[in-house]
């Protein structure tokens, strides 16, 4: 059953909510133990539920991506 609107009322369009990702280089920096290899990375505008890291075991590398809020929404 279609709604019709109410009389008098006005509908307003959603305006377009598209993400918006961008790349940058985040400042590292390699720590070599006896035991480990460390990569530090820092990240000061992101909370750590906003980080995901991947080991990409084919390649050997590490993956890590992160998304947050962009300032201003």
């Amino acid at each position: 059953m279609a709604m019709r609107p109410r009389r008098g009322s006005v509908i307003q369009p959603r305006p377009s909510m598209r993400p918006t990702y961008e790349n940058f280089n985040p400042r590292s920096e390699w720590k070599y133990e006896d035991d480990a290899t460390i990569l530090l990375l820092y990240l000061p505008v992101f909370v750590k539920e906003q980080i995901k890291t991947e080991i990409v075991e084919t390649s050997g590398y590490v993956k890590i991506q992160g998304l947050r809020p962009l300032a201003g929404g």
